[in-house]
């Protein structure tokens, strides 16, 4: 569902009147979250770039998809300085810090199946890997994985990183 079906009755004057004009961008004057241009309009906080940009362009834009200023303003809403972008891109090649992987990984390893004594025994045991997996019925890609430190690491350890299969 789109923010304009959300709150129908939002005319694009309504939005650019309040913004301010600077060296021909559209600049945002009210309320901000996140330092994204944003407005509560019946109860509901809607985001104004995606807002003007269904309104500009007349269709729904896709979730996965968001509007960003092509003018280099954080707080630009002109319809023509819109791109529709897909929503990760700025975050492309960009590598997590050590604190949020050790989130992911605590998350990852509350829902999993294997716990860290089998994780212990893989490390330490001297069989093939493919027959230890057999043993345990995990994948040979998976014990491996283990074995190797690509996964499972201990991250509340400084170091844990550089260890590998000794």
């Amino acid at each position: 569902m789109s923010m304009v079906s959300q709150v129908p009755d939002i005319k694009l004057a309504y939005l650019l009147e309040r913004c301010t004009e600077v060296d021909g961008c559209l600049l945002w004057a009210g309320e901000t979250r996140g330092g994204r241009p944003t407005a509560t309009i019946k109860n509901k906080t809607v985001q104004i770039r995606r807002v003007v940009w269904s309104l500009a362009n007349e269709r729904r834009l896709d979730p996965s998809r968001c509007p960003r200023p092509n003018c280099g303003h954080a707080l630009c809403v002109h319809p023509d300085h819109l791109d529709e972008e897909e929503r990760m891109a700025p975050f492309a090649g960009v590598s997590r810090t050590i604190d949020v992987r050790a989130r992911i990984s605590a998350t990852l390893r509350a829902r999993s199946q294997v716990d860290e004594s089998v994780v212990q025994a893989i490390r330490a045991s001297d069989e093939p890997q493919h027959v230890m997996a057999g043993r345990l019925g995990l994948s040979k890609q998976y014990v491996s994985r283990v074995y190797n430190f690509e996964t499972r690491v201990d991250y509340s350890q400084p170091f844990a990183q550089l260890r590998g299969p000794l």
